[in-house]
């Protein structure tokens, strides 16, 4: 991170392991740190204590035994889509049978509609079940009623302080709900929701006469959603990740698995190659296209038709990557402009796709470190889409409701991202507002900060350090990879392949050399040529032809 101010680390122990040195640091206390270290499925609390989980597992079950067509109702982005798989699939391996909507983002827009409920109540629905959504559906919640339709509402999002009518709203983070997994993507809620089903046909005697459908394998896709979703990896999420992750070691994912092969990765499947590669194409069909193409791909039995889905998804996230570099590149200016007015939120908006947005908003985010909005104007309409990312300490939810007064025709997200959608005529003085309630905060929350974990000695900069690290994986949201702060003597022969990617070899302080590599950093002068003279580098350890490589997060000249 460019221009952050570096928090000084505490010195590395040589006489303890790193990973126990990172726990204590991060404030896990000891009594966890063997449930952390060593995760698995016998960790998960209990599905009973989850609000209304056991009246809509009920309801669900009552659709199975008697052969109603249960409406799924997802969403378009990885959780959506691989939310809706789950529960598709394992209502299948059930006895029962589902079919899934999942609305168009430029048609439908986000969640449950009033005309998609109508559609489906023509259609003969009388269950629907929604999956990362509908936590705010009051209207369409309402019309179900009135058609006589059942609706369960399954979602993370957080609630406001009325719930939809439904039969059930399983949301861990209903303010009267004593789960504890509040950190759940919606996938995550739907695996839990398919437990207490299965558990209630084990009390209605379904598998006395068959086998009980072993759930564990949509565990792959339980994973691929929660990471995709950027949810914190700690508590329940590390558990269903990690068991996720390991389970399509063993006994691979047909889908998944046509999406590595189109993307071109071998090896095992970590959290950083589904969030980079996995994800994206699988969100590729809703951001560009239709989302029912990774629904598709996921439930396809047809090996021919999952590489032709794969493939497509593929181009389509080719596409996809254009269209963001075409916007970032419009909007720059207008970012480079409110950051020199000293602007605390940054409001850019053009004619632009709205299915890119948000990725959009996420780099202008990284490179200036202010909470971005990136609108897509709709002329004709005269509405402005908006998608919303925030930085550490700022809650953009709170934020953007202490300006709900009236002038959103849509909003809803959480502290770190958002969406919303209002009059364009009023983006002017909604930039205003937002600055003002942003005004009100320290300068501090706006400087971006970089605090390694911990400074290392030459010494613990080697392959078996490296691989007590990976005794903390999976890595992501809320347990990231560490950061280590090393001193280098000497920066050699710097290689820039391209202006995103950096390869050289470092001299550590004791005359050891090693590769180095570096990714989306600036060169700097200084390093042009070489650099023959101590700095500091915050860098994650990998693993390069069989030795210990720095990545190279940023550096610091000190001296």
């Amino acid at each position: 991170m460019r221009g952050a101010r570096w928090i000084a680390p505490p010195q590395g122990n040589p006489r303890r392991p790193l990973a126990e040195q990172i726990l204590a640091l991060r404030g896990v206390p000891e009594t966890q740190w063997p449930r952390f270290l060593a995760p698995s499925l016998n960790q998960l609390a209990s599905p009973g204590t989850m609000t209304d989980l056991d009246k809509g597992a009920a309801r669900i079950a009552d659709a199975i035994e008697r052969r109603e067509t249960i409406a799924i109702w997802g969403d378009y982005d990885v959780d959506g889509v691989t939310s809706s798989a789950v529960m598709a699939r394992a209502i299948s391996l059930m006895g029962g049978k589902a079919r899934v909507h999942i609305p168009d983002r430029f048609a439908d827009g986000y969640g449950l509609n009033v005309s998609g409920i109508e559609q489906l109540a023509k259609e003969g629905a009388r269950l629907i079940v929604s999956v990362d959504c509908g936590i705010t559906a009051f209207e369409p919640a309402r019309r179900a009623r009135e058609f006589g339709i059942d609706l369960i509402v399954t979602d993370h999002h957080l609630p406001e302080a009325a719930l939809p009518e439904a039969v059930a709203v399983v949301n861990p983070n209903r303010h009267d709900c004593p789960f504890v997994g509040k950190e759940l993507a919606g996938v995550g809620i739907a695996f839990y929701t398919m437990l207490a089903v299965r558990a209630q046909g084990r009390e209605r005697g379904w598998f006395a006469n068959r086998e009980e459908p072993d759930l564990r394998c949509l565990l792959p896709w339980v994973a691929t959603g929660t990471i995709a979703d950027v949810a914190k990896l700690t508590g329940l999420n590390r558990v269903l990740v990690h068991a996720g992750l390991r389970w399509h070691r063993s006994q691979p994912d047909a889908g998944m698995r046509a999406l590595e092969e189109v993307a071109g990765l071998k090896g095992e499947l970590t959290p950083g190659r589904v969030g980079f590669q996995i994800g994206p194409r699988l969100n590729a069909g809703g951001r560009i296209a239709q989302g029912i193409l990774g629904l598709n791909l996921l439930l396809s039995e047809d090996p021919a038709e999952r590489r032709l889905l794969a493939k497509q998804l593929d181009q389509l996230n080719q596409e996809r990557r254009a269209v963001e570099d075409e916007i970032l590149r419009e909007a720059l200016p207008q970012a480079e402009i409110q950051v020199e007015r000293g602007m605390r939120a940054l409001v850019v908006a053009g004619p632009w796709h709205p299915g890119v947005i948000g990725i959009v908003a996420s780099r202008l985010t990284d490179r200036f470190y202010r909470p971005s909005l990136v609108f897509a104007l709709d002329e004709e309409q005269g509405k402005a889409k908006g998608s919303a990312r925030s930085i550490k300490g700022l809650h953009l939810l709170d934020a953007l409701r202490r300006l709900d007064d009236g002038r959103f025709i849509a909003m809803g997200g959480h502290a770190m991202a958002a969406g919303m959608t209002l009059a364009a005529g009023d983006l002017g003085r909604f930039h205003d507002d937002l600055d003002r309630v942003l005004g009100e905060l320290e300068d501090e929350l706006f400087m971006p900060r970089l605090a390694p974990d911990l400074a290392l000695a030459p010494g613990q900069i080697d392959e078996a350090g490296r691989s007590d690290l990976l005794r903390l994986e999976p890595f992501g949201h809320g347990n990231p990879e560490p950061l280590l702060a090393i001193e280098i003597r000497r920066l050699i022969d710097p290689r820039f392949r391209d202006p995103r990617m950096m390869m050289a070899t470092v001299e550590l302080s004791d005359g050891r050399q090693l590769p180095a590599v570096a990714f989306n950093l600036d060169p700097h002068p200084d390093l042009i040529g070489g650099l023959d003279r101590p700095h500091w580098v915050a860098a994650r350890l990998s693993s390069f032809r069989d030795r210990v490589q720095l990545q190279i997060q940023d550096w610091w000249f000190g001296g």
